[in-house]
């Protein structure tokens, strides 16, 4: 009896493969409806697949976990603190990697933190191989000081 295939697909692979895409839509139409399932990490990446032709109905979304109830206690402990004294905090989360536009995230960052009055923090939950560019983006742009590299 032959083994079940899954496919866990990570990434947009519409907009991570713009100059391969004819054959990459080629090779998706062709593989994927022999796997016995396809795991996407969000509903974009799902609509994206169905988009190159592979069936919705044979894609599941399971969403890149978070611990929600940690969360909630952190932003009610938050409001119990001065707004004056109290940093606001930008999350992002996800693999450091090009596709992901940590730099925009960045520039916006030092954007907030010329044009407002309180402090504003980024935390990056997640690691990969563009951190380092990313961090020396951040001393480059003067808010090394304001980001919290959490790590996974």
């Amino acid at each position: 009896m032959p083994r079940p295939i899954y496919i866990s697909e990570r990434v947009d692979s519409e907009a991570e493969y713009v100059g391969l895409k004819r054959p990459f839509r080629t090779l998706v139409r062709w593989l994927y409806p022999r796997a016995d399932h396809i795991v996407a990490v969000s509903e974009g990446v799902r609509q994206s697949l169905g988009r190159m032709g592979v069936p919705l109905a044979r894609i599941s979304t399971i969403h890149n976990p978070a611990d929600l109830a940690e969360i909630k206690a952190d932003a009610r402990l938050a409001a119990h603190e001065s707004p004056s004294r109290r940093p606001f905090r930008i999350v992002m989360a996800g693999r450091l990697t090009r596709q992901k536009d940590y730099p925009t995230m960045l520039e916006a960052l030092a954007l907030l933190r010329k044009q407002r009055t309180l402090d504003v923090r980024l935390v990056i939950l997640g690691d990969g191989p563009d951190r380092p560019a990313l961090e020396a983006k951040a001393h480059q742009l003067g808010v090394a000081d304001g980001i919290e590299w959490s790590g996974w």
